[in-house]
């Protein structure tokens, strides 16, 4: 595991990992393949990482042992459900509730959310849900196969149509009580992690940025007219340049984010 999300163990073959070195990651991928950026942020989020963490390692353990899969080889597959159809900007009036049944010791959890990624394929679902009777926002833990929990791809959309995003449906899914994250309580947790998210995401753009330059330089250099390449045109040079300077604006404040 510690191959796919680093910023959970801190370490990587031994040696320290830093938030820069974490997005340095998420820019070389997305300089490959945007899906793979938005797969490991969500992965990494799962996890919550270190500053933001309401998951315990204890409570996550046992599920993936139960799966029976390889968490160094990435097996699992995580998601982090806060969105939902109607509240995304807002998810302080999300409608998702888990009411406590105290004979039963569970909670019964019901509601939707949308814009999952890797909804459909997820072993493990970290949803937010609005518990009753304490009226306050808390993180649940569900495993695929719960009775009354379903998924479904969401097809048609104009990018990253190679990655798994999807809805979540819950009609009063029994949640055992001690798959309530501890200390979770509001939306202080899963906003931090959002935040942890976007600064990942800022560094995938920049990957992605890079990518266009490249693919830019190489065609002008490649591509000939009137006996000579594009590339030896002023004007042609001058895009490039532009180009490589908003790349290099974009790196050195991600750079500073990261400090």
């Amino acid at each position: 595991m510690s191959r796919f999300c680093p910023s959970y163990f801190g370490k990587f073959q031994g040696l320290p990992i830093s938030f820069y070195t974490v997005a340095c990651r998420y820019g070389h991928f997305n300089w490959r393949d945007p899906l793979e950026v938005v797969s490991l942020l969500t992965e990494d989020e799962i996890k919550l990482q270190k500053k933001c963490r309401s998951i315990c390692e204890e409570q996550l353990q046992p599920r993936i042992l139960k799966a029976n899969r390889n968490e160094t080889r990435g097996d699992l597959v995580g998601c982090f459900a806060l969105t939902e159809p109607k509240h995304g900007s807002d998810p302080s009036r999300m409608e998702s509730f888990a009411e406590y049944d105290e004979k039963n010791q569970v909670y019964i959890l019901s509601g939707s959310k949308m814009w999952i990624s890797n909804a459909p394929i997820a072993d493990i679902f970290i949803v937010i849900a609005k518990a009753i009777p304490e009226n306050k926002f808390r993180g649940f833990i569900l495993t695929r196969g719960m009775p009354g929990l379903s998924t479904s791809e969401i097809e048609g959309r104009l990018s990253l149509r190679a990655l798994s995003i999807g809805s979540i449906e819950m009609e009063n899914v029994h949640v055992p009580e001690e798959n309530l994250i501890p200390g979770f309580i509001g939306l202080k947790a899963p906003l931090a992690c959002l935040n942890s998210a976007r600064y990942g995401i800022a560094w995938g753009a920049l990957g992605a940025a890079e990518f266009c330059f490249e693919t830019a330089r190489q065609y002008t250099v490649d591509r000939h007219q009137f006996g000579r390449p594009l590339a030896s045109n002023q004007l042609v040079q001058k895009k490039l340049a532009d180009m490589m300077a908003e790349i290099a604006l974009g790196f050195q404040a991600c750079v500073q984010v990261s400090r």
